[in-house]
């Protein structure tokens, strides 16, 4: 049975902020350079207000019971992903992309690096390479939209790690943006983060098509620009 909207609405929201806060933090975690840490704020977001303290192994019992909780909450996000029913009047994220895509008369697809890719990263991303759709590759893209069929979106708990973003305007402003993650198989599309996996394998081979790579070794790539 479907669990009510108000609660899957609540549940997904409080898995976006904790998800976006991680995506911020995960940098300072990984050059700690201690086994060892753990997370305290008191709220959730861009600006988390993290603060970072050593801490000593936990016990196995306690480490059993740490893992028992996130297979819960595993299966939590799985069930709001098959089972959240779609407001009355709410518009799917097909026809958003598609609505987006038709008053485009700018799409830019960029390859770029993220912060977690090297240890002292820049103030920007790594830009590895930036492609401007003609008429035609944007009507191939909207044609590959169309052609797929689309179904429930999927919660994971992976952490965002978007190497590739597709940017639309219209008369030089801003309409919207895509951050792609195929790493985990999640998007960020309007403050929103969430699996369309209907979608994955087609934006794959797009994002080939316009001559980058979906997956690299990214800490690699981002060493070899940045030395």
């Amino acid at each position: 049975m479907p669990l009510p909207l108000g609660f899957v609405e609540l549940l997904a929201r409080l898995r976006w902020q904790f998800q976006l806060c991680r995506f911020q933090c995960s940098r300072n975690f990984r050059t700690l350079g201690a086994p060892n840490y753990s997370l305290k704020s008191d709220r959730c977001g861009l600006a988390c207000g993290t603060i970072m303290r050593s801490r000593p192994q936990r016990p196995l019992s306690s480490t059993v019971r740490h893992m028992n909780k996130r297979a819960t909450y595993a299966l939590l996000l799985l069930a709001i992903g098959i089972f959240s029913p779609r407001a009355d009047g709410e518009t799917s994220f097909k026809a958003e992309l598609l609505d987006t895509i038709s008053k485009s008369d700018r799409i830019v697809v960029t390859e770029h690096s993220i912060r977690d890719d090297v240890k002292d990263p820049p103030d920007d991303d790594i830009v590895y390479g930036t492609r401007e759709l003609n008429e035609q590759q944007k009507r191939s893209l909207a044609a590959m939209i169309e052609g797929l069929q689309e179904k429930p979106n999927v919660y994971s708990l992976c952490i965002l790690e978007p190497h590739h973003t597709i940017k639309f305007y219209s008369n030089d402003e801003p309409l919207a943006l895509l951050d792609i993650c195929f790493k985990c198989g999640d998007v960020q599309w309007r403050d929103a983060v969430f699996g369309p996996h209907w979608l994955m394998g087609g934006l794959a081979s797009f994002i080939k098509e316009v001559g980058f790579e979906p997956k690299r070794d990214w800490r690699v790539l981002a060493a070899e620009h940045w030395k």
